[in-house]
This record gives structure tokens, C-alpha cells and sequence, in this order.
């Protein structure tokens, strides 16, 4: 939680060993997280003309295009990163939200179920695509697939109350209900 600790000592660190990446890299995690895509970007670049396929870079820089409003541009940095990486739970799970920003639902379905596949813990891939399959009215798939995600992570707020929708789009109110109370 230290955030200008961890940047003050990457700064640091950087300064001494320029062409240590690994330390640039929480740098532009900081300025994403603060709003600020220019200096992300700069530092992305940075990272990149040093480690061309470094994975951290090319997944923040499709991140940028995404809150740029750049969907398009997103899908061709996650194409790229999924050639290099095609074995990467996080990287499928970005690949998919390139998709959905690209209202490529079908496609988004894929890469999620790759990434679970790859990660069978990616607990951001499950809740999208339970949340994907609830919208479709899969509510068999989007159940199944979070109770097992509760019975490996019980304190995930967010999987409780999809669970409670999922059970109140299916029409069985009384389980909604017990999530609920739970």
C-alpha cells in the first residue's frame, strides 16, 4: 500500500541500472493506476525498446489502448502478445476483453475458456465468463462454475453475488436468497 515507497525505491533502482526492466516495470503499473496514460505509455515504450516481447509491457500497453477508447488498436497488441505468449492465462483473459470491447462475444468466450483451461484458478476469466453466461442465459454453466470458485476462494464477495444472480435469473429465489444471507 506504500505506492510512492515503491516508487521512490524503483526510481532508485532504475537510476543505478537503467537497463534493469524489471524495475521499470512497477513504474508504469504506478502511473496506470494513478491515471496517468502519457507517462504509462512513455514508460511502456521505454521497456519495450529494451525487452521487445516483454510480456508486463505488451499486456499494459494493450491496457492503454483500452482506456484510450482504442479497442481496435487493444486487439492488435493482444494478437501480437498472443502469438509470443499463447500459453498465458493473463494473456488469454486480456485477449478476451480486447474481444468484448470489440463486441466480439463469441470470440471473448474463447479466450476466457482458454484461460481457464491454462489457470483453472484465473478468477477474473471465471467471473466474466460466468457474468458472460448469465447474459446468454447460461445460468447452469455460470452456477457450476462459481460454486467451485466459492469452495476455492469463500471470501470472493463478487462470487457470492453473481452465485445470488445467477440463481435469481434461473428463478430459484430461495438459493438466491441463502447466497444472499451467506
Amino acid at each position: 500500500g506504500a505506492v510512492e515507497d515503491a516508487k521512490k525505491l524503483a526510481e532508485e533502482i532504475v537510476d543505478k541500472a537503467p537497463d534493469y526492466v524489471p524495475a521499470q516495470v512497477p513504474l508504469f503499473k504506478i502511473a496506470m493506476s494513478q491515471g496517468r496514460l502519457d507517462d504509462t505509455e512513455a514508460l511502456v515504450r521505454k521497456v519495450l525498446a529494451r525487452d521487445p516481447i516483454n510480456s508486463d509491457a505488451l499486456v499494459m500497453s494493450a491496457q492503454i489502448q483500452l482506456a484510450r477508447g482504442k479497442p481496435a488498436e487493444a486487439l492488435k497488441e493482444m494478437e501480437r502478445m498472443n502469438a509470443v505468449y499463447p500459453k498465458s492465462a493473463a494473456v488469454q483473459y486480456h485477449y478476451a476483453l480486447a474481444h468484448l470491447l470489440n463486441a466480439d462475444v463469441p470470440k471473448a468466450v474463447s479466450s476466457l475458456n482458454q484461460a481457464i483451461a491454462l489457470d483453472s484458478n484465473h478468477t477474473d476469466a471465471i467471473l466474466l465468463l460466468a457474468e458472460l453466461n448469465l447474459r446468454k442465459g447460461d445460468t447452469a454453466s455460470a452456477i457450476t462454475a462459481l460454486t467451485q470458485l466459492i469452495q476455492k476462494r469463500p471470501g470472493l464477495v463478487k462470487a457470492h453475488l453473481t452465485l445470488a444472480s445467477a440463481y435469481r435469473v434461473k428463478g430459484s429465489l430461495d438459493e438466491a436468497l441463502a447466497v444472499y444471507r451467506r
